[in-house]
Parts: structure tokens; sequence; C-alpha cells
């Protein structure tokens, strides 16, 4: 074990009690030895406290529970969990979400292989959190990516965060952006990679990613808006300190723009479309604002 470089992974909770024994147990069957586990609980109020508390003592100096104090709010509690990591390599899990039992091993091997590596990631299983049957892969959904800083921000959040393995030297030093109260984890991996290092796709499926109601992607969540604003400032942030990539910004905006356009009931539908083209031509956003005004405004796309 020894010689095995440590590996901090972070698991973030809130209200997850019948949730997180399953992806703690998965968490905890790892065959990779050289492991800590950070469980940062965001002021729980349904007892999942107490259940990473009773890991912590099942497991002491292996498994760090973090519990008490108020809420953070998601990148807060990411902020808290983080400090704590001593690994030359974290892994962050949320508190919902399942990992295979060689995951750690196979990022660990490729990452010491691969020292220009700074954020490695793996496909997913998308699962239905009632049924347990798989949905589709993560790749199905977002197309995997391999570069550096110009493909991390023209591609967006192609790291599922569950699945992502970040070097810790290469990490800001600050951690995520508090400015960005929901979805910072892009920015973290685009600062990341601002020294000059590379994020890698594994083509393995290593975990699963469970899709239920309180997900911040579904539309119905109300952190949803919170975290598309987050991303549009995250897209300003790059403007101002990445102008070298001014054109990958664009292209990300107008996809952002066309990939939000269903929010709030589609309420703003045509107004984001149309955005979405001052930013950049797009056939696809096109296409959405041609159907929807062929059609006096009843069909959208």
């Amino acid at each position: 074990m020894a010689t095995k470089p440590l590996v901090s992974i972070c698991v973030v909770t809130y209200n997850q009690k019948h949730l997180i024994r399953e992806t703690l147990d998965s968490a905890l069957m790892q065959d990779y030895e050289n492991i800590e586990f950070v469980v940062a609980d965001d002021g729980s109020t349904d007892g999942t406290a107490e259940v990473v508390e009773e890991y912590s003592k099942a497991a002491p100096g292996k498994v760090i529970a973090l519990t008490g104090g108020p809420n953070l709010g998601i990148t807060g509690n990411c902020n808290r969990g983080l400090s704590h990591c001593r690994g030359k390599y974290v892994s962050f899990l949320g508190g919902d979400d399942i990992l295979f039992s060689d995951k750690i091993s196979l990022q660990v091997q490729y990452m010491e292989s691969h020292p220009e590596c700074s954020v490695s990631y793996h496909d997913m299983e998308i699962f239905d959190s009632d049924s347990g049957k798989t949905i589709k892969l993560f790749s199905q959904v977002s197309r995997p990516v391999n570069g550096g800083l110009q493909e991390a921000i023209r591609f967006g959040t192609v790291n599922c965060a569950s699945a992502s393995m970040y070097r810790a030297a290469h990490l800001p030093t600050d951690g995520f952006d508090p400015s960005l109260p929901v979805v910072s984890d892009w920015y973290l991996t685009i600062q990341t990679l601002a020294a000059g290092g590379r994020f890698s796709y594994i083509p393995r499926v290593l975990g699963r990613y469970r899709k239920h109601l309180a997900n911040v992607s579904n539309s119905n969540s109300p952190l949803r808006m919170q975290g598309f604003l987050d991303i549009l400032q995250t897209c300003s942030k790059c403007m101002r300190y990445y102008p070298q990539h001014l054109s990958s910004v664009m292209s990300r905006m107008s996809a952002v723009m066309r990939e939000s356009r269903g929010l709030q009931g589609g309420a703003n539908y045509a107004e984001y479309l149309c955005t979405s083209l001052r930013l950049q031509l797009s056939v696809k956003s096109l296409t959405g604002l041609l159907v929807y005004y062929l059609t006096a405004r009843r069909v959208r796309l």
C-alpha cells in the first residue's frame, strides 16, 4: 500500500439517508487499498449524519465524517469536504451515486502513467432510482471529449462529477468558486487545466448515476435556474480570464442557451433560441425556431 498514492474520495451528501449506505458501501468495496473517505454532510435533517457517523466509527481514520454545522449549499459543502482531502488524487462522489469496484484502481493506473493528465473521467450508467433499471449511458447524453483548456471551455461539463478524478496538485488553491453556488464543477475543471494540463476520457463504465427528481439537472428542480445562471457566469469568467479562448466561450454560450430553452416551462423558448443564434450560427437552433413559428408556436423541438 505504501507504494500506491493516496486517493481521497470526497463524498458530498444532503438528506440522503435512504441512499447513502448504498453509496458508501460501493466506495468501501474498491479493490484499491490506499483510500481515505471524506464524507461531508450538509446539515441534513433526516438522519443522514447519523449514518455517516456510524460508518466513521466502524472505520476510524479511514472514513472521515464531517457532520454538524450549518447548511452550506452544494458548492460550500464541496469545499468543506475538499479542504480535508489529503490524497495525491481526489475523486468526487455524490451521496446518491454508486461506484464499481475497479473505478479507483483503473483511474490511478491511467493517471500515474499519464503525468500530463490533470483530470480523468469515465462513463457512467444513468439509472432510474425507483426501479434500478439502466436508462442509458452518460456518454450517450454528453459526447466524451479529450483535450485541454480550450476543449474544456468549448464542450462544457462532459465529465460527470462522480466519474471525475483530479490531480490534487493542479486543483485551484481555493477549491470550488463560491460565487457559483450550484454548478461549480465545470469551472473547477477549467481552473485545474489552466496551467496546461489535459483531461482524458477512460472508455469504461465504472459507476452508476442515479436519476431522480432531486437532481439539479432535472427540469423540475428548484435549483435548475440557479444552475443555468452559474453556467452563464462561468462563461463570463472565461471571457475575462481566458480571452484567448473567446470563440470557445461563444460556442458554449450558444449551446447553453439552446439547451436551456425549456426552462420555466419554455416561457422564453424563442428568446433563448434567438440568443443562441446571435452568439453562433447553429442548425439546431435555427431548426427549432423555424418549426416553432411555422406551426404557429405549437411545436417545440
